[in-house]
């Protein structure tokens, strides 16, 4: 039982194109999977146990949202709903890294064997659209929250099932970073090298920046673990490849431009492309 609530509770990460319906909120298909895992909980153990260090922290971030309520900048809906969604989220989770004995392995692993399905499904979207096949890469006919994220040189932006690609980056960079160590050492970490370059390849397939800035942070922290000169020296060539070969594709370029453009004041935000603003708005607020 352990073990199929791994599965669908971490599935969550990949199924957040898969809404039941939008009013008064959007309900995603994991919040089905947490339910029921938190009625088995209580069943199985009669009680509900909660991190104190997570709900002390939590409280800081709700004063200042209080505060912010006060000053009318927020809705009361808007706040109870993000304040429900936090508290219900670190519940579940945090049961579900107890009901696992701290045994961070064991769902690290549940996660990368979800993670290669998913990259796998990214990689016969590819194939898919290079066939003309429709059905097998523009999953809005069945996944609501899906849309395609467009082409570059004549291939798809890969997302698998994930609403786009950026958010494909975004739930698959901790297995593109296991898969960039595991190709780095002589043994397999956690996976195989197979599965580590399908991996790697649906990842730099979706052409987002998102991903391919997660590929070179996770170079520079296999690089700042180890220290071994060799390992510097081609992770540095590899990092620098990779910069310009990245930089040479209109859509990431213009990303680029855009986000040095706003944060050194030369362009509004407003008029940047839709990934710079997320970024901007994102780093202007932290």
């Amino acid at each position: 039982m352990i073990t199929l609530f791994n599965y669908l509770l971490l599935s969550n990460i990949f199924t957040s194109s898969i809404i039941l319906f939008v009013v008064p909120f959007q309900f995603y298909l994991g919040y089905i999977f947490m339910v029921l895992f938190l009625s088995f909980y209580i069943l199985y153990y009669h009680k509900l146990v909660i991190n104190i260090k997570f709900m002390i922290i939590l409280s800081a971030f709700m004063f200042l949202s209080f505060f912010n309520l006060f000053l009318d900048n927020i809705s009361l809906f808007l706040l109870l709903k993000q304040i429900i969604g936090f508290i219900f989220n670190g519940l579940v989770y945090y049961l579900l890294i107890k009901i696992n004995r701290y045994n961070i392995d064991r769902l690290l692993r549940t996660y990368l064997n979800l993670a290669f399905t998913i990259a796998l499904i990214g990689i016969f979207q590819e194939i898919s659209f290079l066939c003309g096949f429709t059905y097998g890469y523009d999953y809005t006919y069945f996944l609501p929250n899906f849309r395609l994220g467009g082409t570059v040189m004549g291939l798809l932006r890969v997302s698998s099932i994930l609403p786009e690609p950026s958010h494909f980056g975004a739930a698959m960079a901790p297995a593109a970073f296991v898969s960039v160590l595991s190709i780095f050492k002589r043994e397999n970490i956690f996976i195989s090298k197979k599965k580590s370059f399908l991996i790697l390849i649906s990842f730099l397939l979706s052409f987002s920046i998102v991903s391919y800035c997660g590929i070179v942070f996770a170079i520079i922290l296999i690089m700042l673990n180890y220290k071994r000169i060799k390992l510097i020296v081609t992770g540095t060539i590899i990092i620098s490849a990779f910069a310009v070969a990245s930089y040479s594709l209109p859509m990431i370029r213009m990303r680029v431009d855009d986000t040095i453009a706003v944060f050194s004041g030369k362009k509004p935000m407003h008029e940047a492309n839709l990934s710079t603003f997320a970024v901007c708005s994102n780093g202007f607020i932290a």
